[in-house]
């Protein structure tokens, strides 16, 4: 009896997972055949405000830079600028890819590889919420460029409905705003008081469902107590079912 009892979990099993479709996946190598990234022996703050985008993951994992994926871009001709940086200021990467491989039903653009072999045990000592990552479209490699379409990182576990930024400030109050729908979403933000890091703001924004990728502009508003400066920055938000 229980010989029979094992055979049928095994067939149900089995036939699950028959059933389950894998998710499919674009992938995206290095344009110059190698990933430029570095950790450094000294934390260094961000240069630019938006640091990093990705839709929130719904739980913090540590992070895992052999499951890096990003948000289709619009033009799978061009480059994906892909930087990242470590929340302490230690790792830094800068990156231009090209994709390599395309499924007519991918979702997402995986990176292989995100960070270079040796550094891989390192990264996966963050938190998730601790390594931020910034990609967007570029007509050419050299990545210096940053007024084009951003696309989202989707981590594992992502929410489709939650977008987090993360904002290196310079000491500045900051208020963030979404732009989507014909209707404009406002942030939670949550500032980090730690001196000398890559990013001291990390806000939340409620996205609605989308039914196929949108397009949305985000908008960045530092207030330094005298005056108020804003920027704005285009978003490409992925379909809600792709998670």
């Amino acid at each position: 009896m229980f010989r029979r009892v094992l055979v049928l979990f095994l067939l149900l099993s089995y036939s699950v997972k028959a059933e389950e479709e894998p998710r499919q996946v674009a992938i995206a190598r290095p344009a110059e055949g190698a990933v430029n990234d570095y950790f450094d022996d000294a934390s260094k703050t961000s240069g630019g405000v938006l640091v990093g985008l990705r839709l929130a993951p719904r739980v913090d994992l540590s992070f895992d830079p052999e499951n890096v994926e990003i948000t289709l871009p619009l033009e799978q001709g061009n480059f994906v600028c892909v930087s990242g940086v470590s929340r302490d200021g230690l790792y830094w990467s800068r990156t231009p890819y090209r994709i390599d491989t395309v499924t007519p039903s991918a979702v997402v653009l995986k990176l292989q590889p995100f960070a270079q072999e040796r550094y891989a045990g390192r990264l996966r000592s963050y938190p998730w919420s601790s390594v931020a990552i910034i990609a967007f479209e570029s007509a050419d490699p050299d990545c210096f460029l940053f007024d084009s379409r951003l696309l989202p990182e989707v981590p594992p576990n992502s929410d489709p409905a939650t977008l987090a930024v993360y904002v290196n400030s310079n000491s500045q109050k900051l208020k963030a705003s979404l732009d989507i729908a014909g209707a404009t979403v406002r942030a939670d933000c949550l500032q980090r008081t730690e001196a000398r890091v890559a990013f001291d703001y990390a806000c939340t924004l409620k996205l609605p469902h989308r039914d196929s990728a949108d397009v949305a502009t985000l908008v960045l508003e530092f207030d330094d107590g005298m005056t108020v400066d804003s920027e704005a920055f285009t978003v490409v938000l992925p379909a809600s079912g792709n998670r």
